[in-house]
């Protein structure tokens, strides 16, 4: 599976499984049912939710590329790291934009979606 493909699973899950029952329930108890379910916290559950929408905004992206630049920065020696950076980062920006162009922004709402859904803001 491609980081695409599990986003595009991502986005079908919540828009035709959480969502429908996150309107039908109470959100408290959506969110008793999904912790219990997933062996976590209701307040951990409740941040991962709150921070799901921005898994693929320009700043996460800006910080995993400069991670993967920095790593191939270290890789080389003298004055081809500064190029190597660069270019990894030039490299994996296009990649990115390109694969996640069209999923991304499905999986982004349905993020929100859910987390508005669920009132999550309104929770302890």
């Amino acid at each position: 599976c491609t980081r695409p493909d599990v986003l595009a699973d991502a986005a079908r899950s919540i828009n035709d499984e959480l969502l429908p029952m996150a309107r039908s329930l109470k959100p408290k108890r959506v969110m008793k049912t999904l912790a219990k379910t997933l062996h976590i916290s209701k307040e951990e559950l409740a941040q991962t939710l709150l921070e799901l929408p921005d898994l693929l905004s320009a700043e996460r992206l800006d910080q995993l590329i400069s991670a993967a630049a920095a790593g191939a920065q270290a890789d080389c020696p003298g004055d081809s790291a500064d190029s190597a950076l660069d270019a990894v980062a030039c490299l994996l920006r296009s990649e990115l934009e390109e694969r996640l162009g069209k999923v991304g922004p499905v999986f982004v709402a349905a993020a929100v979606a859910l987390r508005d859904a669920l009132r999550l803001e309104a929770l302890p």
